[in-house]
């Protein structure tokens, strides 16, 4: 039997890549873009619904993330509100390296979208990157010298229909014993540790993490209802 996984992420520090193309013209587009993985099997979306920035996930046309809202309050400010979507670029990238672990090569293959983003006067990035067994996002937002504050982020992940799963409590050690269920029985606004794996009602195994951090806290995620929320309680 063939299991199939998807991990989904989210990223907070660049990596290069390789330019490829431009895509439509104009200053600024309302209608939403999207990118496909090298195979196809995997799609995001981003859009701007009604000036909130979302983003969605299908694997081979079905549903395995709805529309769920991205963002970061800075200084007080959402950015994900008020957003308004520029012209997006895209990049390929493949690439292999030696790791240690259960393989002894990683693999990096995916396709990104870039998309500048301009939300109450301050202008940044969203990349979004599509493997054939996973999704990526995060926000590149250049800042200045001087201090700010990064109070807490909007990033959500909605699942239309999930059967199984298997979580455990956030504890800064990272040995919380493990859990596994319902869903019904995940606690809702309470701080839960990442990777959070579930099984949906298509037998699609989904695994929600971070990535990549560099001086940004342990992100741990909420419960509230179908979807999980980042939060950072350390």
């Amino acid at each position: 039997m063939t299991i199939q996984n998807l991990i989904f992420t989210k990223s907070r520090m660049g990596i290069a890549g390789i330019l490829l193309a431009i895509l439509a013209s104009g200053a600024y587009a309302a209608a939403p873009v999207s990118v496909a993985s090298p195979g196809g099997k995997i799609k995001i979306v981003i859009q701007s619904e009604g000036g909130q920035l979302t983003w969605s996930v299908s694997r081979q046309d079905k549903a395995v993330l709805g529309a769920a809202p991205l963002g970061l309050t800075i200084d007080g400010k959402d950015i994900g509100h008020d957003a308004t979507l520029g012209t997006p670029r895209t990049n390929a990238i493949n690439e292999k390296y030696p790791i240690y672990g259960n393989h002894s090569e990683a693999v990096n293959h995916c396709n990104e979208i870039i998309v500048p983003i301009e939300a109450g006067g301050m202008k940044y990035e969203l990349h979004a990157r599509a493997f054939d067994d996973g999704a990526a996002v995060r926000l590149a937002v250049p800042l200045d010298d001087t201090a700010h504050t990064i109070a807490s982020e909007a990033t959500t992940w909605a699942l239309p229909e999930v059967t199984s799963t298997w979580w455990a409590r956030y504890d800064p050690s990272n040995e919380a014993i493990g859990q596994m269920g319902a869903f019904a029985g995940i606690p809702e606004r309470t701080s839960l540790a990442v990777p959070l794996t579930m099984k949906d009602a298509n037998g699609l195994y989904v695994s929600l993490t971070e990535a990549n951090n560099d001086c940004f806290p342990d992100m741990g995620v909420q419960r509230d209802g179908n979807s999980f929320k980042a939060i950072f309680p350390a």
